[in-house]
């Protein structure tokens, strides 16, 4: 299944790019299939949207598998600084000079291979996948979205933090 946006879907003008979106979208999805309880799989972009679950229906989610997703305001490292310039200044320049990062294929290796114990085990095509659907039309704007939206997730950190501790 593709994420809204983020896969081979179509980009839709008129949907909401946020992760509180993205968490209920998940919601009916588990409603749907009728099921009760989960462990979640949180890497991260999906931290966010797993914690949102985990807020609304903590009696559902057994544990959580987390790589990658930030909890926590000491998590926020370098990268995250054209994030934090985003919401300071959400305007047009701002908007500019984060599309142009995020989607850049030098962030999108960054993604990949910053910290990578073993860089050459790293599957080589897994950048060039992901770039390609970063160019797709409209996925700046998106990007965008999501990256200031992302502010929302800080304020959540110490809830979050509280729940992760009470699995």
């Amino acid at each position: 299944m593709s994420d809204v946006g983020m896969g081979s879907l179509q980009t839709c003008t008129d949907f909401s790019y946020t992760f509180e979106q993205f968490s209920l979208i998940i919601e009916q999805l588990l409603d749907q299939l009728s099921i009760p309880q989960f462990i979640l799989y949180c890497h991260d972009y999906g931290g966010p949207v797993g914690f949102r679950l985990a807020v609304r229906h903590p009696l559902r989610v057994r544990s959580f598998i987390i790589q990658n997703s930030v909890v926590n305001f000491e998590g926020l490292g370098t990268p995250f600084d054209v994030f934090k310039a985003l919401w300071e200044h959400p305007d047009a320049r701002t908007q500019q000079e984060f599309a142009a990062t995020v989607t850049s294929f030098d962030f999108t290796k960054k993604q990949y291979f910053t910290g990578a114990c073993y860089p050459e085990r790293v599957s080589p095509d897994g950048p060039y996948m992901d770039q390609m659907f970063l160019n797709r039309p409209g996925n700046r704007e998106i990007q965008v979205a999501l990256g200031y939206d992302y502010r929302k997730n800080v304020e959540q950190y110490p809830i979050w933090q509280q729940i992760g501790l009470s699995l």
